[in-house]
């Protein structure tokens, strides 16, 4: 079995990281051939484990490749993009409502574009935004007919910062969108009573008004049903600065609890009733229960994919701990590895695959070390897997929790123990009128208040959390090294060597550029702009994005990408104008880095931030790099904002760079009467994404850029950049890249006469579920 497990994983992972899938009948063909020679490796006993190992290989490439073929063929036609399709569909999970929009998945039956001229295709699972609050009362398990228009999955593609493609791959999303105002818009069908998301849309409604004014509903929700629509932002951050994220979610930890717990009651009656056991083994009942209880508190947090892996992964676990012969901890990891990667090939895509795994590996190591149970056994392993999962930590997450050991040997109890059973005892007596039942709840809410307490007083201190650099992939598999070189038996020869290989983590830097040199990093923050410039000992940051209320890409693409670059001390945030897609992510950014010099003309956004002007004349050069601010000047009138952005140009002794920001007609006027030629670099960040109000030929003549950026979103509502732009650069010559199609891009500007390359995020990336 561990062989087994061993080639099933290595063929899933060669398969799931190609940039481009081989064609789906090799596919099929890999995966027949691998079953070929696994069913030759069992009668043959020659190079019998080298066989098995190599043809599990192929049927996990094989059917991992066959899979991503069925994700791709659901995807939306890019000829149905920004068309009006009808779809019929049942609303899967439990849709979120914020007042002004509702956002839903549709499992989508059957789809057809209005134009019948396009060819037909059927849709899979379709992530949905409707803003109709009051005729589109969506709820879980109905069927609804739709007017809607979708777009291929698409997310920010950055150097560093959460896949959101790769992460609806692995939900088996295949198109984004949203819902039209029409006619067409209609409840065909109303939930099954006994459709799961409908009764966990029940629990929370009653949550929601047994305790509707607490500040932990979110958590308790998250607990009870896996729905996390309430837990906010400051809550996210305090669990995941204490490492105690896992525990406020379903995850594998409670779903085990809960079949634990079914051990109980046969515990308890077997010490009531001594005799009943001898008919039927004890352990095989209690197997049975504890399955019973898992499947059941799965089935509550929606039976999601990430739900159904764990509980696959613990069902294999007890049913072979029920066996009457004893297996090694080896083999029982292997079979349910195995089990995970048939039911689920896109698993290893996840985070939660490897953090799973990883954890129940580390513990069982770690057990096995201990020669003697002592008292003192559940804080040395608590410690010990903490530890040593900072391999995984840091490459997930860049960061470590240093307060992660201790807030986690006070709540992994008490959430495990105390809040979920009380939670599902209450829900329990909740439907029969019991007051019981809410008292229960009660005491969870409570219990959980004083955690979040003692989690913020954690989180407050000023070592809790450290944020580390990107490290290459090789620092990290060395890191994984030194953390099972660690655990290995006191005495092993080599064993201190674990320690060296670990150091890197905390030392590495990304590398900077020499003195006189630049790079120029266009962050893509879809329908915005984000610039980081970075000299050889300074970071400048030029706008944040968008803040959308919860959706700050401030605090989800700019501050990211900043942490994993190792910046600790931010010199200087320049926001070009007061546009939401320019400024929204600023205060996030402030907050993370508060003695940043913030240079604005913007002043009413940050009434209790200092801040220099950015007027023209404000220049300053850093390690040989000159930066010069053209436009405004003080006395500068216009009608919005966009003419009166910072404009930029940064430049070495051969080289320069010119961000327009928004910069429109009159804007461009002006620069051309002050600068003229004065005006020219080789690079330039297009002005306001591309719109054809910006980039007059003029404009583009005195600039005579070889190389243009645009920051724009894919499909945006603006359709920016607008063709006229586009026509201009192409008939100067001007090769122009968009961070829509190419992601974040990047140009590394030397100090000497060397032509510029840009760098695409996108195709630095490029994987076989990455949008063309």
């Amino acid at each position: 079995m561990r062989r087994l497990a061993l080639g099933l994983l290595i063929g899933c992972l060669s398969a799931l990281f190609l940039t481009t899938l081989p064609l789906k009948g090799w596919s099929i063909f890999f995966l027949l051939l691998g079953l070929s020679g696994f069913a030759y490796s069992l009668i043959q006993t020659r190079l019998q484990s080298f066989l098995i190992i190599f043809s599990t290989a192929l049927i996990g490439f094989g059917y991992s490749a066959f899979s991503a073929h069925h994700l791709l063929d659901q995807r939306i036609p890019s000829s149905w993009e920004g068309q009006d399709i009808e779809v019929v569909g049942q609303v899967i999970d439990l849709p979120a409502f914020d007042g002004r929009s509702t956002r839903f998945v549709l499992d989508v039956y059957t789809a057809k574009p209005v134009n019948t001229k396009l060819p037909t295709h059927q849709l899979g699972r379709i992530k949905l935004t409707g803003y109709q609050t009051k005729t589109l009362a969506v709820q879980a398990g109905e069927v609804w007919q739709l007017r809607i228009r979708a777009k291929r999955p698409t997310g920010f593609i950055n150097q560093h910062g959460f896949d959101y493609e790769r992460w609806l791959a692995t939900e088996r999303i295949s198109a984004t969108g949203y819902v039209r105002d029409s006619h067409f818009n209609q409840r065909l069908d109303t939930a099954s009573i006994f459709n799961i998301d409908a009764i966990r849309a029940r629990i929370k409604e009653a949550l929601a008004h047994t305790l509707p004014d607490s500040s932990v509903l979110g958590l308790l929700q998250g607990l009870a049903i896996a729905d996390q629509e309430h837990i906010n932002t400051e809550q996210w951050e305090l669990l995941r600065n204490t490492g105690t994220i896992h525990l406020l979610a379903i995850s594998g930890l409670h779903i085990a609890m809960v079949a634990w717990l079914g051990f109980v009651p046969v515990w308890l009656i077997g010490w009531l009733y001594p005799s009943l056991w001898e008919r039927i083994p004890a352990q095989v009942l209690a197997g049975v229960l504890g399955a019973v209880f898992a499947t059941g508190y799965s089935l509550l947090a929606g039976f999601n994919i990430p739900t159904q892996r764990t509980l696959i992964m613990i069902l294999v676990v007890v049913w072979l701990l029920t066996r009457r012969t004893r297996l090694p901890w080896s083999r029982i990891l292997a079979t349910a590895l195995s089990a995970v990667l048939l039911f689920d090939p896109l698993a290893p895509l996840t985070t939660g695959f490897w953090l799973s795994f990883g954890a129940v590996t580390l513990l069982v190591l770690l057990a096995q070390r201990e020669a003697q149970p002592s008292r003192w056994l559940w804080l040395r392993l608590q410690i010990g897997i903490a530890l040593c999962m900072i391999p995984l930590t840091a490459g997930f997450f860049g960061m470590v929790s240093w307060v992660s050991p201790l807030a986690n040997l006070i709540a992994v109890p008490l959430v495990t123990v105390l809040v979920v059973p009380l939670l599902l005892v209450g829900l329990l007596l909740y439907p029969l009128g019991w007051s019981i039942g809410v008292y229960l709840w009660l005491m969870a809410e409570i219990a959980v208040q004083y955690l979040m307490q003692l989690l913020e007083y954690l989180s407050a201190l000023p070592w809790a959390a450290q944020f580390l650099s990107a490290a290459p992939w090789y620092w990290l598999a060395g890191a994984g090294v030194g953390v099972l070189l660690l655990i290995m038996p006191r005495g092993m020869v080599g064993r201190g060597l674990g320690l060296i290989l670990i150091i890197p983590l905390f030392s590495y830097q990304p590398p900077r550029p020499d003195w006189g040199e630049f790079r120029l990093s266009v962050l893509d923050v879809g329908q915005g702009s984000a610039q980081v410039i970075q000299t050889q000992h300074h970071i400048l940051v030029v706008d944040t994005g968008a803040r959308l209320d919860e959706f700050d890409l401030g605090k989800l693409v700019v501050v990211p990408w900043l942490q994993a670059q190792g910046v600790q001390h931010l010199d200087k945030l320049l926001i070009t104008h007061a546009d939401n897609d320019h400024s929204g992510g600023a205060e996030a950014v402030l907050a993370v880095y508060p003695k940043a010099v913030l240079q604005t003309n913007a002043l009413e956004l940050f009434p209790h931030h200092p801040a220099e002007s950015c007027y023209m004349g404000a220049n300053w050069v850093w390690e040989g790099v000159r930066f010069e601010v053209l436009s405004p000047e003080p006395d500068d009138t216009a009608t919005g904002n966009n003419d009166l952005s910072c404009v930029l140009k940064v430049s070495n002794a051969h080289h320069s760079v010119l961000l327009a920001a928004d910069a429109e007609g009159l804007a461009e006027q002006r620069m051309l009467r002050r600068w003229g030629k004065g005006l020219g670099s080789e690079v330039l960040v297009v002005g306001h994404h591309g719109s054809k109000s910006s980039s007059s030929a003029e404009f583009l003549q005195a600039v005579q850029p070889k190389l243009a950026l645009i920051s724009s979103g894919y499909r945006n509502r603006y359709q920016h950049p607008h063709a006229e732009v586009l026509k201009r650069l192409e008939e100067r010559g001007i090769v122009y890249f968009n961070t829509a199609g190419g992601g974040e891009l990047r140009v590394s500007v030397p100090n000497g006469a060397v032509p510029l390359v840009v760098w695409e995020e996108r195709e630095r990336q490029r994987v076989w579920w990455r949008r063309d």
